[in-house]
Parts: C-alpha cells; structure tokens; sequence
C-alpha cells in the first residue's frame, strides 16, 4: 500500500473523531496546563492523543462493522480498504506501542495509558458498550483518561497535576458519564441492527428527556460552584438549555447530527472556563 493511502486509511478510523475528540481535548489541554508549555511538549500530547484514539477505533471499529456499513459507510472496514484481520494485528501494535511511548513520558502517563486499553477491551472485546448505562460509564472513563494523559504529557512536571485541572477533568467525567449518550440518537438505526441496547433505543422517550435536564442542571451546578457574573452564567444556561431542547424536539438524524456537534461544546466547556476565567479559582 502507498504511503499516502495509509495515510488516507488512517484518517479514515479517526474521521468522525477529529471535531468531537482530538481538538476539544488537545485545546482543554493546551488551556488547563498549570504552567507555560513548551511547543515540543505541545506536539508530543498530540501525537500521544492520536496514537490512542487510533487504538480505540482500531477496536471499536472491529466490533462495529454491521453498524458502521449503515451510520459511518465511509469508514476503512465497510469500504473495504482494509481487511479485518489487518486492522486485528494494528490493533494489538497499537496497544503495545501505546504502552511504549507512554513509559517513555513516567509512571503516571503510562497508568492513564494502561487504564485507557483496558476501558477499551471492556469496550469493545467485553461487550460493554451494548448497554446504555455502562457505555456511558466507560466512555466517561475513556475520555478522562485522553484528557488526563494528554494535559500530563504536555505538563512540564508529567508527574503532578495542580487541583485545578483535577476538578475540571473530574466535573468532565461526571457530565459525561450522565449525558454521553448524546451520541447515540444519531446512531440509532445501526445500534439497532447490532444489537446494541443503548439508552436511545431502550428509553427513547426518558433518554431525550434526560438531554432537556441534566444539560442544564450541570451548567446551573457549574455556574453556582465559580463566580463568572450574570452574563457568563445567563449564556451557559441558555446554551445548555438550548442544546436539551433540540434533542426533545429535533429528532431526524441530521438534526442529531448537528445537536451533537453542539453537545460536544457544552459537554467540555467546564475544563475550558475554570482556566480561562480567573474568578472560576475563587469558589463562590
């Protein structure tokens, strides 16, 4: 295979990811770093970043072929770009090259590393993303662990993170693990093929209900735990309430699409707001 159409493959696995993981948490991490980065550290979180959401598609995507050919045709294993085996062996490389790199970076890179493979055997091989309420748990877990080692590998001490970018990768978790399944309304109809059970397909009512709730509820918790001032409080809560509304009453899949493209703001603006504003270190 030509180089450029390794490239072109590769590109293909983390497609769908590039707007919804690999540049909010690069720029989370970019923003919540304790102290000033330097641009070699900058490019090696990046390359850490790629390396292990290359890791997870590789996974998810062998277990996700039958849905994949209806929500995501254009992905390397439905298009036939690559063999399945192949994509088995880059699999278990990339988990090995993974723990590789991140040794190279200390003892707590490597545990965030170690800690990511196994959510994504559990994931993935184990099953447990065909329901709803451990898919929302392990995806939680997985993103944590993107943001934890990314910020780490650009920290200049990659061995101690201050309070602050704890609280804020910890608020991430608890906003994701309750409203990840923001993206699975647009998957619906493939979920449904593979036999997955998530939170949309098995309480599709309570589900888009729960979008209307918890996504302001986290905004009204996050607003009341850092003094931003009436206004940034006046538009987290209107934006977040707007994004629950679409979910409640915009249900086509283009319409999910592009909710979610939304979601992805809300679900990470606390990592991005407790640096950027310096009132979010006092605590109201």
């Amino acid at each position: 295979m030509h180089p450029s159409e390794i490239c072109s493959v590769l590109f293909l696995f983390i497609r769908s990811d590039i707007t919804t993981t690999l540049i909010p948490v690069s720029v989370f991490a970019l923003i919540t770093c304790p102290n000033p980065w330097e641009p070699l550290h900058a490019a090696q979180s990046i390359i850490w970043l790629l390396l292990h959401l290359l890791q997870f598609n590789f996974s998810n995507q062998l277990v996700s072929i039958e849905e994949d050919k209806n929500n995501k045709p254009y992905r390397p294993l439905p298009s036939h770009r690559i063999s399945v085996k192949s994509v088995w062996y880059l699999c278990l490389c990339s988990r090995v090259v993974c723990l590789i790199v991140s040794s190279h970076f200390g003892g707590m890179v490597f545990c965030c590393s170690t800690a990511f493979v196994l959510l994504t055997i559990l994931c993935n091989e184990a099953n447990g993303a065909k329901s709803g309420i451990t898919k929302n748990l392990l995806n939680a877990g997985g993103i944590s662990m993107f943001l934890l080692g990314t910020l780490l590998v650009l920290s200049q001490n990659r061995h101690h993170l201050d309070i602050y970018a704890l609280n804020a990768i910890a608020l991430n978790f608890a906003v994701i693990a309750t409203t990840i399944h923001a993206q699975d309304f647009r998957d619906i109809q493939g979920d449904t093929k593979a036999g997955r059970h998530t939170l949309p397909i098995s309480m599709p009512l309570f589900s888009r209900y729960t979008m209307l709730v918890t996504l302001p509820l986290w905004a009204w918790v996050f607003t009341m735990n850092w003094d931003f001032g009436p206004v940034i409080k006046g538009v987290f809560l209107t934006f977040s309430l707007y994004v629950g509304i679409r979910y409640t009453l915009l249900k086509s899949i283009d319409e999910d699409n592009l909710s979610y493209r939304w979601y992805n703001f809300v679900s990470v603006y606390p990592g991005f707001i407790t640096i950027l504003l310096d009132e979010c270190y006092v605590p109201a």
